[in-house]
């Protein structure tokens, strides 16, 4: 038998045949199968992805979700990727839609793709934007406010979303009365959020007493770490405040916590 082969070798290398082409040759007859072709990686590298771009990957019954004072839309780069926030409307509404998709450029093919999303909890994103919460984590953190529609009322979450590894993972949910009533403090990097609290035979709207929580990152996770009840409620629509047992609240958390005398 090696002599058989040695005699095809001697014929394919007075043909022209390469060293390479023997040598694969041989591997195959050896193993029994043919060598594997390498599988292709694609590498994402950068470029400004334009408005026109962006129009692609936003499917019917979505739109993007606009920046509150220049109407642009909101769209976050984080190294060679961007993020970008879509909300759910028409028939779509009061389902669990809204989505930030992670887009990617290729390189070879000289193009954006969509390379991963995340769904949230609500129909509609009120905001999205980076904020680091822990010093050289190697990780990327960001707000998001996702809104729920609802017959009467709206519902909030505060969604904290780490990003790592081509993907955003939820590392904090947390419940809101509206998506203005928290406040992060960047030097104790903890969260405040006022809850209020609707107790038996309080109507809708009016006065309520209010819940401040503390939130912490701990383990990679955004934990409740304190719970304060206030001693006085709170009107948030201001109508109904009488300035001796209901006050006017309009969402500065900061404002709450001095006249509560609350060290949190």
């Amino acid at each position: 038998m090696k002599k058989i082969l040695l005699f095809f070798v001697c014929i394919l290398v007075l043909s022209g045949c390469s060293n390479n082409k023997i040598n694969n040759l041989i591997k195959s007859n050896n193993s029994g199968t043919m060598p594997k072709k390498q599988e292709e990686i694609i590498k994402y590298n950068f470029r400004e992805i334009s408005e026109e771009e962006i129009k692609k990957f936003i499917p019917i019954n979505y739109s993007t979700v606009k920046e509150k004072f220049s109407g642009s839309i909101v769209i976050r780069r984080v190294g060679n990727y961007y993020l970008l926030p879509l909300s759910s409307n028409g028939e779509m509404l009061a389902e669990d839609n809204a989505k930030i998709i992670i887009l990617g450029f290729d390189d070879k093919e000289d193009t954006y793709k969509k390379i991963n999303e995340y769904k949230g909890p609500g129909d509609t994103i009120e905001f999205f934007y980076q904020q680091n919460l822990t010093e050289l984590n190697g990780h990327n953190e960001f707000f998001a406010s996702f809104r729920t529609s609802g017959a009467s009322a709206y519902g909030y979450k505060l969604i904290i979303l780490s990003f790592a590894n081509n993907n955003l993972i939820e590392i904090g949910n947390i419940d809101m009365y509206t998506s203005d009533y928290f406040s992060y403090n960047s030097v104790a990097k903890n969260i405040l959020v006022a809850n209020y609290i609707w107790q038996d035979g309080e109507p809708h709207f009016g006065c309520h007493y209010f819940n401040i929580s503390k939130y912490i990152l701990k383990n990679d996770v955004m934990t409740e770490e304190k719970k304060t009840k206030t001693k006085y409620q709170y009107d948030t629509d201001g109508y109904q405040y009488d300035n001796v047992k209901c006050f006017k609240f309009l969402g500065n958390i900061n404002d709450l916590l001095r006249k509560e005398s609350i060290n949190i």
